[in-house]
């Protein structure tokens, strides 16, 4: 009898900046043809003075990998096993999750 092959899941990760309102983020699992399993979205995010001093040019990318994308992943119950992303701000996710995160323009 022939084995099935593994089940493929994979995570869609975005972050908008909304103006006036902060960054807002969502994060999509689905199965191996694209049928959605779970999504988890943040309320809006609004980085303090203090953040924008410490982060400077890196503030976005933190805001976006660090609080969004990190809270997010650690909310799925439904893990992926790779989250694909179309931001490059987004790829600092790496540093601080166990999975492979891919950029696709």
């Amino acid at each position: 009898m022939a084995q099935a092959a593994p089940k493929a899941q994979l995570g869609f990760l975005g972050v908008v900046n909304i103006q006036g309102t902060g960054f807002v983020g969502g994060l999509l699992v689905t199965n191996q043809l694209g049928r959605p399993l779970e999504f988890q979205c943040t309320t809006p995010v609004r980085p303090n003075r203090t953040q924008e001093i410490l982060y400077g040019p890196t503030l976005t990318s933190f805001i976006c990998s660090d609080l969004i994308g990190k809270t997010l992943f650690e909310r799925l119950q439904v893990k992926p096993q790779m989250i694909l992303c179309d931001q490059q701000e987004l790829l600092a996710l790496r540093t601080v999750i166990s999975l492979p995160v891919g950029l696709i323009l």
